[in-house]
């Protein structure tokens, strides 16, 4: 588990850092290519026949990561890390949403916790970064 968190602390740091030079777009243009080689080689350990279904779902998760993958290097370009990090915890929400409306998989106890959790600080930290922001003025 320390090892996914310092991983994702680097992350954050270096997105940062490159996010002052580099487009979004060719942040996630890297991302994407390194995503798709190291898929390209998992894939070697557990093929599976490329069915329609299965096509439309790669396709989905392709796009939806793309799309993420910008949004969140447009975000850390434009604000702290520490907002942007907040909201990573979003996708455990979504991912719940997902995995039960597509495999009727219902929630436990603590994940509907943990969730609400996750969603209040997410709520904290915007109403905070919303008061922190002072309108724009004439000379300011």
């Amino acid at each position: 588990m320390q090892v996914f968190v310092a991983c994702f602390s680097v992350n954050m740091v270096w997105s940062r850092v490159l996010t002052r030079t580099e487009h979004p777009e060719s942040l996630a243009f890297f991302s994407g290519l390194v995503t798709t080689a190291a898929g390209f080689a998992l894939m070697m350990l557990h093929a599976e026949p490329l069915t329609a279904r299965l096509t439309a779902g790669l396709f989905a998760m392709g796009l939806f990561c793309a799309l993420g993958t910008l949004c969140f290097y447009v975000a850390v370009k434009h604000t702290t890390g520490a907002n942007v990090s907040q909201y990573h915890y979003t996708q455990l929400i979504t991912g719940t949403l997902v995995s039960y409306l597509i495999w009727h998989n219902k929630p436990g106890a603590y994940v509907v916790m943990g969730g609400l959790l996750i969603l209040a600080s997410g709520l904290y930290v915007a109403v905070g970064a919303a008061q922190d922001v002072l309108p724009l003025t004439e000379g300011n």
